[in-house]
């Protein structure tokens, strides 16, 4: 390391511990400049993606076991997309049957919801399952690659080219331009630390308390995984095309026994 590095080094050092007031938790909101309310520099799903990426190649967590996951996720999607289509059909079918008494369908729709019900919750508790399994490992794998990678980074990782840009273009890039120098190199901590050294003595949060929109605070990709554990709900079905609801997939509407409506069976026409 030459002593130009060394200076370097140590002056971004100092900077980053001159401000007492930085907020020690993770947040989320990498504000613009100048902006009124502030916004991120990249949201959950697209730090995801990055951090995703960036993880792939670990042995616990690799681009395989991946593809293994989404797999089993989308083919319990679609055994509980199939039974949800099968149980509306049936219900159709017995509300129609006219060869049934209202006895025999008010029993035929109980017992047909009884089932289908607990069919789809059992694949909904096995995805479940398979999502908090996986999302233990993600969050282990994220936090390790993370220490690893905080550990590892240094000025070393620069050329005395690349520092002479990335002195000369932090000050003055836009959001846009520090993400894009991010990518560059591969959200690599070091840099990361440069760019918030920029804005380190301006406050955190406003007087109101508000987060300040002239405040850069980028955060890692791979801290999104650790510090934001998907929150895996009770009777939440997760496809490709969003989130589906076990009382969406199995509706109760028109079952006797459940649906206070689905018990007046006669209606009378009005004469005028």
């Amino acid at each position: 390391m030459t002593i130009k590095q060394i200076d370097l080094e140590n002056s971004y050092k100092n900077t980053l511990n001159a401000d007492e007031e930085i907020n020690p938790g993770l947040e989320r909101a990498t504000n613009a400049l100048g902006t009124k309310e502030g916004t991120e520099l990249y949201n959950n799903a697209e730090a995801t993606a990055i951090a995703d990426r960036i993880i792939s190649n670990k042995k616990q967590l690799n681009s395989s076991s991946m593809e293994t996951y989404n797999k089993k996720m989308n083919n319990l999607a679609n055994t509980a997309l199939t039974l949800s289509k099968e149980y509306n059909d049936k219900k159709i079918k017995i509300e129609n049957d006219k060869n049934l008494s209202v006895e025999g369908k008010k029993n035929s729709l109980n017992e047909l919801y009884k089932d289908y019900n607990k069919q789809v919750q059992q694949v909904i508790e096995e995805q479940s399952t398979l999502r908090k399994k996986y999302n233990e490992t993600r969050v282990k794998v994220a936090a390790e690659t993370l220490k690893l990678l905080e550990k590892e980074a240094s000025i070393n990782d620069f050329t005395d080219k690349d520092m002479q840009y990335l002195t000369y273009i932090i000050p003055l890039a836009s959001n846009d331009m520090i993400l894009s120098v991010l990518e560059q190199y591969d959200f690599n901590p070091f840099l990361i630390n440069m760019i918030n050294a920029r804005d380190s003595k301006i406050k955190t949060h406003t007087k109101e308390g508000k987060l300040n929109p002239d405040k850069l605070k980028v955060v890692h990709p791979l801290a999104y995984i650790k510090e934001n554990r998907e929150v895996i709900n009770a009777n939440e079905l997760y496809t490709n095309i969003g989130t589906r609801y076990l009382h969406d997939l199995i509706p109760t509407d028109g079952i006797p026994n459940i649906d206070p409506w689905a018990n007046i069976t006669e209606t009378k026409e009005t004469a005028f």
